[in-house]
């Protein structure tokens, strides 16, 4: 009985002594997620033939990607504006080739780098939610999941539609925690309404924004004039984009709605 009452002490001794390094080392734990990150997603994309790593949207988000890049004009291939498709991914990637140009597998590469951030992202954000070895734990697991680093390197907008959510996450946490003057909670209302309609443009999940209204007035602890001032900032900001975007397409192509 006294051996397992040592043994057990001393697991728990060893674990409270793994939390605290983990919770007094933010900075290196992070850099050693996003390297296990980035080592797997390199992997898959560079061992990876070109053509296994595109589908037939792929040449969509391509073809618009590369006459953004060379003529800032947001046209498909065949030189007509662009609707099926939100701007959200074709900016992305032209955003790469103007830095690194146009060949399939550096693109590919430097994308998987990129995304590689959406794992840390969601660390920050369940070390502040979770114990520090669970959160540590799970991401590590998220960053060596063989499908989610596959994902990294598809010529398709699933990767960064996940690092935007992920982003998106850790500003609403941030903002329900430390928002509580009515300019803060105004500028981070008006922040994750930007941000919100930044995942819109990736991936057209219109439902989001209510989904997101709801999640931030629910967290929100003072339910009050300041609850309601941040869901509304949070809601125009998330908006007005996404109806700009509309009128540019009505206006360009006739057709008033967000994608076809």
């Amino acid at each position: 009985m006294d051996t397992l009452t040592r043994n057990v002490g001393t697991s728990r001794v060893r674990s409270v002594g793994s939390a605290g390094w983990l919770q007094r080392n933010p900075v290196l734990t992070s850099l050693i997620i996003l390297v296990c990150a980035v080592s797997v997603r390199l992997f898959f994309a560079y061992r990876a033939e070109p053509s296994h790593l595109v589908f037939p949207d792929s040449g969509t988000y391509f073809d618009t990607a590369a006459n953004l890049q060379e003529s800032g004009t947001f046209v498909n291939r065949y030189q007509k504006p662009e609707t099926t498709r939100t701007p959200g991914y074709p900016f992305f990637l032209a955003a790469l080739m103007t830095g690194f140009g146009k060949e399939l597998r550096i693109l590919l590469l430097v994308q998987a780098v990129i995304l590689s951030s959406s794992v840390v992202l969601l660390y920050w954000l369940a070390r502040h939610i979770l114990p520090p070895v669970m959160a540590f734990t799970g991401a590590l697991l998220a960053a060596v999941s063989p499908w989610g680093a596959a994902r990294a390197g598809f010529l398709l907008s699933d990767g960064l539609f996940l690092m935007v959510l992920a982003l998106l996450f850790v500003v609403m946490y941030i903002v329900v925690r430390f928002a509580r003057t009515s300019g803060t909670v105004l500028a981070g209302g008006s922040l994750v309404g930007l941000l919100t309609s930044v995942v819109v443009f990736v991936r057209p999940v219109f439902p989001l924004i209510a989904l997101v209204a709801l999640a931030m007035f629910t967290l929100y602890p003072e339910k009050r004039a300041r609850a309601w001032l941040l869901v509304a900032a949070m809601i125009v900001c998330a908006m007005v984009p996404l109806l700009l975007w509309k009128m540019r397409n009505l206006r360009e192509a006739q057709f008033n709605a967000l994608s076809d």
